[in-house]
């Protein structure tokens, strides 16, 4: 494929001054993260957790440590706090299972840590433990901020409703909103004020649902419901009212009024999924359509928007394996993306499960990183290889899956005016 054919190259500044190792941080959050979890889940004893936690912080230091946090504590820390933690938990660890008698938990040490650091109050180990063990029943299930359910028990809820569905042969409808703009609303105000447009938000989604609906605190601006029993036309209608309720409201009114508008992606199964996932991809697209067709409306899923469909995308991009050793950066061309993933030419071959993350200048001046992994790999001739690699989508990321939504979106515009 020759540069002459790739949009904005070979005189776009972006990609011959972009430099990945900008990046490694970013990379090794990444990396690390799926290592401290995959240690989290294998481990049986609070002991050997520790332990292979402190092997990896002996070796990545303050990121290891902070990833540590935020993966068992949902604590954000700067380098310094997150190893001065990390170095008292320790030394908390060995007190606390003395006290007690027995090994407990590492989770149960942290946040027992975290309660004595923050508060002189509590002193008894074995009720603190107890005082955690509620805690985190509560806080596994209720988002404070808008006191509805949140993400850990969304999965529970949606397999035990889909399974509900299934027997009783009937409908179950899945609709993602999402609030627009919500990242200016924090920048131009304040966070105070945007949690307190989540707060009110929460609150009209409570009121305006049904009985046998549920509401979740998805993620950040993100929220879901749940409707069982309930086919598209009547979602629909749902969602729609509570869209219009939400551009009539006035969410701020101390000297300047707040308007907030709201997009949604709408699914049902078994209309458009036949598994769980499959429902939450499928609303989750439709979301990215509406965002891309100009917000502030509710978006059905369709099938021929499933992760397959590719739209062209002839760009120039930047590919580094990520690993914790350092790799070379590849310089490859792209030739489609969809929500699920993205297909480049590339001199270099990549194996198959590889972890990687490209750089694509969409538009505008800064290009958008992503992370994914390899699925597939093609020998198109003696130097060149297709490498289809399978995104690896989470909050970081989510501008990305937008600006792909707006690209869909102009490519099915494109297609009906012809």
């Amino acid at each position: 494929m020759q540069d002459k054919h790739v949009q904005g190259l070979p005189n776009d500044n972006w990609f011959n001054e972009f430099d990945f190792n900008k990046m490694d941080e970013d990379s090794l959050f990444y990396t690390l993260k799926q290592n401290v979890v995959n240690c989290i889940e294998q481990s049986t004893c609070g002991l050997k957790l520790l332990s292979e936690l402190n092997d990896i912080v002996e070796k990545y230091r303050h990121v290891a440590c902070q990833v540590i946090f935020q993966e068992m504590a949902d604590l954000l820390l700067n380098r310094d706090e997150a190893m001065t933690c990390w170095q008292e938990v320790k030394l908390h660890a060995l007190w606390l299972n003395e006290q007690v008698g027995r090994p407990l938990p590492l989770v149960a040490i942290i946040c027992d840590y975290l309660s004595t650091h923050m508060s002189q109050l509590i002193r008894n180990p074995k009720l603190t433990s107890h005082q955690h063990f509620d805690s985190l029943v509560n806080h596994s299930t209720i988002d404070s901020l808008t006191g509805l359910f949140n993400r850990n028990c969304f999965n529970d809820i949606l397999i035990h409703l889909l399974a509900l569905t299934q027997r009783e042969d009937t409908e179950l409808s899945l609709v993602f909103f999402d609030l627009d703009d919500f990242k200016f609303i924090n920048d131009t105000y304040g966070h105070q004020v945007g949690d307190l447009v989540l707060h009110k938000f929460g609150k009209l989604l409570s009121n305006s649902i049904r009985q046998s609906d549920i509401a979740l605190r998805y993620g950040g601006e993100e929220f879901v419901i749940l409707m069982p029993n309930t086919g598209y036309k009547d979602a629909l209608i749902l969602s729609n009212r509570i869209r219009s309720k939400v551009k009539e409201k006035v969410f701020l009114e101390n000297g300047s009024k707040l308007h907030v508008s709201i997009s949604g992606g709408l699914a049902v199964y078994p209309t458009h999924a036949k598994t769980s996932d499959e429902l939450i991809f499928s609303a989750d697209s439709a979301l990215y359509r509406a965002k891309g067709a100009g917000k502030n409306n509710i978006k059905v899923f369709k099938n021929e928007n499933r992760h397959y469909l590719r739209v062209p995308l002839v760009k120039k991009i930047k590919v580094k394996e990520i690993n914790f050793d350092g790799a070379t950066i590849q310089e490859a061309t792209s030739q489609n993306i969809s929500f699920g993933g993205v297909s480049f030419e590339t001199s270099q071959h990549y194996c198959v499960n590889n972890s990687i993350q490209i750089a694509i200048k969409f538009n505008g001046r800064n290009p958008t990183l992503m992370f994914g992994t390899v699925v597939r790999v093609d020998k198109t001739s003696d130097k060149s290889f297709t490498i289809a690699v399978s995104f690896s989508f989470g909050d970081i990321e989510k501008m990305a899956k937008r600006k792909i939504a707006k690209i869909i979106a102009q490519h099915e515009e494109s297609n009906r005016s012809r």
